[in-house]
């Protein structure tokens, strides 16, 4: 019997080690920005840009947007069920001449994001991005 103790606590273990990889992959997607634009409050230059996540709760996620020197965390509260796909869209508003993120179809996490317009980018009484040019940028992701 002491023989058998061991074996089952080695092959516990490595059970879990071999699992630990599995939970460790988080969903990310990447995207190339065609030119600045405004996430929130972070200025991010055109460039390529990877984004990770922390695989999200019921009701929020927290994006790590990584490109071009700039680690960004931005909170993402309620979202929309979408479809799971491998692609995506990352919608940019034209606000005075300043791009702004307003919309994420992230179809790596099923989910469909909408950002609010910074008050300091707010011209008009009544604002609403939908007024503005917009800009798709492509999205693809693994989950």
């Amino acid at each position: 019997m002491t023989i058998t103790k061991p074996l089952f606590s080695v092959a516990l273990l490595a059970a879990a080690i071999a699992a630990v990889p599995a939970h460790a992959q988080s969903p990310r997607a990447t995207f190339t920005l065609p030119i600045q634009a405004q996430w929130g409050s972070a200025v991010l230059p055109a460039g390529d840009y990877t984004i990770l996540t922390d695989g999200g709760t019921t009701t929020s996620h927290i994006l790590k947007v990584q490109g071009e020197g700039k680690n960004v965390l931005i909170l993402a509260g309620p979202f929309d069920v979408a479809p799971f796909s491998g692609t995506g869209a990352l919608e940019l508003r034209n606000v005075d001449g300043n791009y702004v993120v307003t919309h994420l179809n992230a179809g790596f996490l099923g989910r469909d994001f909408s950002f609010q317009v910074p008050k300091t980018l707010r011209t008009e009484k009544g604002f609403t991005a939908a007024a503005y040019d917009k800009l798709e940028v492509p999205v693809s992701g693994t989950r």
